[in-house]
């Protein structure tokens, strides 16, 4: 996948859909480096009689980007979530503390990736879609299969958007 990505993500690409065919390749290169190694990882740690939680749980059929979050790189998610968010208050003082709270915590993830405006937007992209994911009405009927399936495809497109951001060399 990398060589794929690599070919696709150059300067003056011509071609719009190559990004967007080297972003899909670049989300499923950085799922098989994160998920192998955190594999590797669990398997060593067994060896000496430690068991490591499970870092990835199928994170591509999450339906929110909540789910996402619970699914994906789940040590990261937890530390964002139990030494960034519930410090800053959590979700305990409204919708805007919270949504406060969500994008200071997802850009500081975003920078703790690497000290580049790339990161620090690929971060504030999701915690604007976590917060506006909020603010979107929820019903007590049972989610129907599409509503499961526009879950997923709003999710995916908010993901690799965001993956996007996240490999981009330049603004160019």
């Amino acid at each position: 996948m990398a060589a794929i990505v690599d070919s696709l993500f150059v300067k003056n690409q011509p071609f719009a859909w190559s990004v967007v065919l080297g972003t899909v390749a670049f989300g499923m290169q950085i799922y098989a480096d994160f998920c192998g190694y955190s594999l590797i990882a669990k398997g060593a740690a067994l060896l000496f009689g430690f068991d490591l939680i499970w870092n990835f749980r199928f994170p591509y059929w999450a339906t929110s980007l909540g789910d996402f979050w619970r699914r994906w790189h789940i040590s990261l998610s937890n530390w964002l979530r139990d030494y960034l968010y519930i410090p800053l208050g959590g979700n305990k003082h409204g919708q805007f503390a919270t949504a406060r709270n969500l994008l200071i915590t997802m850009g500081l993830g975003g920078l703790w990736h690497g000290a580049s405006w790339n990161f620090v937007f690929w971060g504030l992209l999701h915690g604007v879609a976590l917060a506006a994911w909020r603010f979107l009405p929820v019903t007590s009927a049972p989610v129907t299969r599409l509503g499961k399936t526009a879950g997923w495809l709003a999710t995916m497109v908010i993901v690799f958007a965001g993956w996007f951001l996240f490999r981009a060399n330049s603004w160019d």
